[in-house]
């Protein structure tokens, strides 16, 4: 029971996100949550509740999101792994920050422990995912500098999560080169983040490489190409239930409308 419910909070259900069934994906999480807490799997429990709570965060359900990673912050100190600990604290910043500016001081406290388990026995296991989290959580306050820095970091560490955080982490990298004025670099890592999902079909993480793609040439100037990425974002984002990257695509594609006059 215990290798089940491990194999059901991780690896099932980002299998069936890669494919895109979500709802495939959270049910697997789900019974993983609930085996673990029955047999007293706290690393189960834990992975199975950061993993609905990351896909609750993308889909724009975050008062789940926030139940989730709250919970998982829980059975992570329970099992007293600095890794999972880590884990947990980093994708709870996040849904705080993604709800609420007037959560940013929780969101801040969350991932500064959050770094700190880095530097526990095992805790760079997880060093992609809570890097990646952090680091775009720095770029959502205009810590510019420090996203770059950890977006680098972490593309260069070698821990369990690096293949699956790789896209986000090369797309982090093109908006602190985007917001640098540096659109070479910026479309090389957008480019390299492409491919990978691509050649590893990572059907949920195409909306963010389209919105990248439609941020890279707003920024180039060329808004008719910007508008096709971002009307590819909210056609990607759409079966999976992404509300805030078709939010956001709809956003960017009103403002072009706006300022072209169209």
């Amino acid at each position: 029971l215990k290798y089940e419910a491990e194999l059901k909070s991780l690896a099932l259900p980002y299998y069936f996100l890669r494919n895109g069934d979500v709802e495939k994906a959270i049910d697997f999480a789900r019974d993983a949550v609930t085996l673990g807490a029955r047999i007293g799997s706290a690393l189960a429990e834990c992975q199975g509740l950061v993993f609905e709570g990351s896909v609750a965060t993308m889909q724009g359900k975050y008062e789940r999101a926030i139940a989730c990673n709250e919970a998982a912050v829980g059975a992570a100190r329970h099992s007293g792994i600095p890794y999972l600990v880590g884990f947990a604290l980093c994708t709870l910043g996040t849904s705080y920050l993604q709800v609420s500016a007037g959560l940013q001081d929780k969101a801040a406290d969350a991932h500064e422990e959050a770094l700190r388990t880095l530097n526990k026995p095992m805790g760079k296991a997880m060093a992609a995912s809570n890097l990646s989290e952090v680091g775009y959580c720095a770029l959502e306050l205009g810590h510019d500098e420090q996203a770059g820095e950890l977006f680098a970091n972490a593309l260069e560490s070698k821990s369990a999560t690096m293949y699956l955080y790789r896209p986000r982490l090369l797309l982090g990298a093109a908006t602190v080169a985007m917001r640098k004025g540096d659109l070479q670099e910026a479309g090389k890592y957008i480019d390299s983040a492409d491919e990978f999902v691509e050649e590893r079909g990572m059907a949920h993480m195409r909306p963010f490489v389209a919105l990248t793609r439609g941020d890279f040439y707003f920024q180039a100037n060329a808004n008719a190409e910007a508008m096709s990425a971002y009307c590819d974002a909210i056609e990607l984002a759409g079966p999976m239930r992404f509300l805030p990257s078709i939010w956001r695509a709809n956003a960017a594609l009103s403002h072009i409308c706006f300022s072209s006059g169209s």
